[in-house]
């Protein structure tokens, strides 16, 4: 990567998923599919959405790349980045966006799936531009459109929230815990 705070940003971001693949791996098919409560979320579940997000970033950083139609951030942009990560940060639930939900009919998660978005996303963040590192590339739902390194540590924190969910998922169904 080519400048410091992406590079930052993206290594944050991969060891903590790292983490969750490793965890992931040592569960039996029962246990990625232990829900706690009817209707909740299985292991599975939360990987198939992380895996969604993931991907879905990684269409839209493409796609405007590619248009080039890009913005240059401005304040009310690191305004709307600090007040996104305020929100994450309290204890607070938000509902996920109708796009990156469980759907019903689903596809079964699969690692290996996941694993290509994951090389693909790698090497769009290793040959980022740097003529956009203050450009506004990554669009949150809410928040609206940031800067990249923030796109990923939004990532992060989703995925620390979902940390959570796993390890109360772990508890519950008496599997190794996460």
């Amino acid at each position: 990567m080519r400048y410091p705070s992406l590079k930052s940003a993206a290594q944050n971001y991969f060891s903590y998923s790292k983490r969750l693949w490793s965890w992931y791996s040592s569960l039996s098919d029962a246990d990625r599919e232990f829900q706690n409560e009817f209707g909740s979320w299985s292991v599975n579940d939360v990987f198939y959405h992380l895996m969604t997000v993931e991907e879905m970033v990684l269409r839209q950083v493409s796609q405007r790349l590619a248009s080039g139609k890009i913005k240059k951030a401005g304040l009310v942009h690191r305004r709307n980045a600090v007040v996104l990560f305020v929100a994450l940060w309290l204890p607070k639930k938000y509902k996920a966006p109708v796009a990156v939900s469980i759907q019903n009919d689903k596809q079964l998660f699969a690692i290996e799936n996941w694993k290509a978005i994951r090389l693909e996303f790698e090497e769009l963040l290793a040959n980022f531009p740097i003529e956009h590192k203050s450009s506004l590339v990554f669009k949150h739902p809410l928040a609206g459109p940031l800067l990249m390194q923030d796109g990923l540590k939004f990532l992060t924190y989703h995925l620390k929230h979902h940390f959570k969910q796993l390890r109360v998922l772990s508890k519950a169904g008496g599997f190794e815990k996460f």
